[in-house]
């Protein structure tokens, strides 16, 4: 693949770890605006990880000639913002749950006793 000139700012590369969890476009707009590359790896990893992912994960950002000059619109901000609300449920849920269980399970032992 030839990528000319300033019409490309960047390649992402990443492990399943993350494509089981983000689209390509949540990658992308993660990417988009970040100052260096490594910050833009940071940013898909850090949301990969916020949506609960658990695999390993890897994220390279490759910088090209058109880097730092950052067009187009954030398609997916709505979406990563609702997935980020939906997943904080889930782990509030998961966290009440282990409590429930450790609070019936310490009655369970008062009882015998």
């Amino acid at each position: 693949m030839e990528c000319a000139g300033n019409e490309w700012a960047f390649i992402v590369l990443v492990s399943d770890g993350v494509s089981s969890i983000l689209s390509d476009q949540e990658i992308v707009d993660l990417a988009r605006d970040a100052p260096e590359p490594k910050s833009a790896a940071n940013r898909v990893l850090s949301f990969s990880q916020d949506l609960g992912g658990d695999d390993n994960a890897t994220a390279i950002v490759i910088p090209l000639a058109g880097w730092g000059t950052p067009y187009g619109l954030d398609r997916t901000k709505e979406l990563r913002e609702y997935r980020l609300r939906q997943a904080g449920k889930k782990h509030m849920i998961t966290f009440v749950k282990n409590i429930d269980h450790k609070i019936s399970v310490g009655s369970e032992r008062l009882k015998r006793m």
